[in-house]
C-alpha cells in the first residue's frame, strides 16, 4: 500500500489537536519487516532469519476458520535481551501469511505496550484489517495510580493497482460523518467518556497547554500573539554566553504572514548583536517567501545558506573561530511532501577579526535542495532510533559575483547524503557523504572556504556526529573535499543489564583539496 487517507479525526479533550494519534507511530503497518519498530525502539521480528537463533516457538493451538486452519504459535526469547518480544503468532496453512499477531516486549519499565494485529483474506491474501495497542504507564501521574491507554484501528476498501487515490475531506468537526465511518458504535460508557474529557479539557485548556508544549521543542515560548524565542540563550568558546531573546508574531496574528527580531549579548567578546526577519507563506501552495536582516557572528567555512543539514548541538559550543557580519537576504521556498527547493539572493559585509581594519563585501545568488521520499517525519519529537528507506539528498550551489559593491566572483557546490537503516542480524548503520567544491578568485578570503570538520577541544571533550574526534575544529582549510562517516550500532549488548547500552562503531575518512 502506498496511500493512506485519513477520513476523520478526533481526540477527547482537544478541539484543534496539534499532533494525531496515527497508530502507525506506535507500530508498524504489517508484521513482516525482519525490524519491528514500536514507539522509538527496535526490535527483532520473530519470524525473521535472526529470530530463529533468538527465540524460541511452541505451537499452542489449532483454529478452524473459512476453509482455513490457523496455528497458534507462541513465541518467547531464548536468553533476557531488550530487543525481543514475546507474544502470539498466527499463521495460515493455506498460504503460510500471518493472520494475526500479538507482542509486546520482553523488557518494560515504567511505560507498557502491547500491541495486536488482525488480517483478513481477500483473494487468497491476508491484509491487514485491526491494528490495535495498549499503553500503560504504571506510574503515571502518580505512583499510586496509572493510566491506561487502549487503541483500536479498522483498516478496509483497499484498492490494488491504482493510480490516483484521491484523499477525502477532512472531517475534524463533523462527529456525525465520525460515527458512519466508525466500524463499531460507542457505547454508552464510550460516549459519556467523550463529553466528560471534553468538559475537562475545554475547562483546563487542554488545547493551550498542547500549544505550549509543541512551541517549547522548538525552543519557543507563546505568550498571546507573541513567541518568543529562547534558542538565543547560547554557549560558545568565542562568546562564551551568548545571552539573547527573540520574538515572532504567531498564528493569532495570522497564520500566512510573521514578524520577528532578536538581540544577544556575548559575555566574552562583550558585543551587541541583533536580526530581523519577515514572512509569508503561501499555505496551499506550500510555498513561503522570507527576507531577514542581521547583524551577528558566523563561523569561518560556515555554508551562508539553508543547505537543510542539521549542525550537530555540541559541535556548535566549539565555535571559536568568528567573524562579524551584517548581512541582507531575500529568498523563497517551495515544498513538495518531504522535499524542499529554495532559491535566493544574499548581501553581505563581513570583518576578518584575523585582519585588522578588514571588510569584505559579498553578493550571492543561490539555490538549494532537499530530496527526501520518506514518509512524513514527526514533528512533535525525535525518534532516537529514526531509520530512513530511503536516502536523503541535499544540495546548494552558491555564484558569488562582483556586482552591486560585491568584490569577489566564485562559485560553491555542496553536496550530501544522509542514510539511516537497519540490517538484520547486525543492527543500525548510518552514512554519511559530503562533497565540496570551490572554484573561481584566488584572492577569496580563508574564512569562506571550507573548515571547520574538527571536534576536537581540550576544554570541551564532547561527540559531535559527522565530525572528526581527533581533529581540531579549524586545523585545515581548502577548495575541495570528500568525507564519509560511517557508524554502525550493534542491535543489542552482548549481555543485559539495566546500564548497558548500545554498542557503536565509527569510522571517518576524508580527501581534502588544496
Amino acid at each position: 500500500m502506498t496511500n493512506e487517507s485519513i477520513s476523520s479525526y478526533r481526540l477527547s479533550g482537544f478541539r484543534n489537536p496539534k499532533i494525531e494519534s496515527v497508530t502507525t507511530q506506535i507500530q508498524p503497518f504489517h508484521f513482516y519487516d525482519p525490524i519491528i519498530t514500536l514507539l522509538e525502539n527496535t526490535y527483532i521480528n520473530p519470524i525473521s532469519k535472526s529470530g530463529l537463533s533468538n527465540y524460541g516457538y511452541q505451537i499452542s493451538d489449532t483454529i478452524y476458520k473459512e476453509r482455513d486452519t490457523l496455528i497458534a504459535i507462541e513465541y518467547f526469547p531464548k536468553s533476557i535481551n531488550k530487543s525481543l518480544l514475546k507474544g502470539i503468532l498466527h499463521i495460515s496453512l493455506k498460504n503460510y501469511a500471518i493472520a494475526g499477531v500479538t507482542a509486546e516486549p520482553v523488557i518494560q519499565d515504567l511505560l507498557n505496550l502491547k500491541i495486536e494485529q488482525e488480517y483478513y483474506q481477500e483473494n487468497n491474501r491476508y491484509l491487514p484489517s485491526k491494528l490495535n495497542y495498549v499503553l500503560h504507564f504504571k506510574k503515571y501521574p502518580s505512583k499510586k495510580y496509572g493510566l491506561k491507554m487502549e487503541s483500536y484501528t479498522h483498516v478496509k476498501n483497499y484498492q490494488f493497482n491504482e493510480s490516483n487515490v484521491h484523499q477525502l475531506p477532512s472531517t475534524q468537526k463533523e462527529l456525525m460523518l465520525m460515527d458512519d465511518l466508525r466500524s463499531f458504535k460507542l457505547n454508552e460508557k464510550e460516549q459519556f467518556t467523550y463529553k466528560w474529557i471534553d468538559s475537562i479539557g475545554l475547562a483546563k485548556n487542554f488545547d493551550g497547554k498542547l500549544n505550549f508544549i509543541n512551541k517549547l521543542s522548538q525552543g519557543k515560548i507563546p505568550f498571546k500573539i507573541i513567541d518568543f524565542d529562547l534558542t538565543q540563550m547560547q554557549y560558545n568558546l568565542h562568546e562564551k554566553n551568548r545571552i539573547g531573546i527573540g520574538f515572532t508574531t504567531n498564528e493569532r496574528i495570522s497564520k500566512r504572514f510573521s514578524v520577528g527580531a532578536y538581540f544577544a549579548y556575548g559575555t566574552r567578546d562583550k558585543k551587541e548583536k541583533f536580526g530581523t526577519e519577515l514572512k509569508y507563506k503561501l499555505t496551499k501552495q506550500k510555498i513561503e517567501f522570507f527576507a531577514s536582516y542581521k547583524n551577528d557572528l558566523v563561523e569561518s567555512g560556515a555554508a551562508s545558506i539553508q543547505t537543510y543539514v542539521k549542525p550537530d548541538y555540541w559541535r556548535s559550543m566549539m565555535r571559536d573561530s568568528l567573524n562579524s557580519i551584517e548581512s541582507l537576504s531575500f529568498s523563497v521556498e517551495k515544498t513538495y511532501k518531504n522535499s524542499l527547493l529554495m532559491l535566493g539572493i544574499n548581501k553581505e559585509r563581513i570583518q576578518d577579526f584575523n585582519v585588522p581594519m578588514s571588510n569584505f563585501n559579498f553578493t550571492e545568488i543561490y539555490v538549494s535542495a532537499k530530496l527526501n521520499f520518506n514518509k512524513a517525519e514527526q514533528k512533535f519529537y525525535e525518534p532516537n532510533n529514526f531509520s530512513f528507506k530511503y536516502p536523503i539528498f541535499c544540495v546548494s550551489y552558491v555564484r558569488g559575483i562582483d556586482k552591486w559593491e560585491s568584490d569577489f566572483s566564485y562559485s560553491k557546490l555542496e553536496f550530501s547524503v544522509d542514510y539511516n537503516y537497519f540490517i538484520e542480524r547486525l543492527g543500525k548503520q548510518s552514512i554519511f557523504i559530503t562533497y565540496k567544491k570551490l572554484w573561481g578568485n584566488e584572492d577569496l578570503p580563508e574564512f569562506k572556504m571550507f573548515t571547520g570538520y574538527g571536534a576536537y577541544s581540550k576544554s570541551l571533550p564532547l561527540f559531535a556526529q559527522n565530525y572528526f574526534q581527533t581533529m581540531l575544529p579549524y586545523e585545515f582549510t581548502h577548495t575541495e573535499s570528500i568525507i564519509l562517516h560511517f557508524k554502525h550500532s550493534f542491535l543489542k549488548p552482548l549481555f543485559y543489564s539495566k546500564i548497558s547500552g548500545t554498542k557503536n562503531f565509527a569510522y571517518s575518512i576524508c580527501w581534502l583539496g588544496k
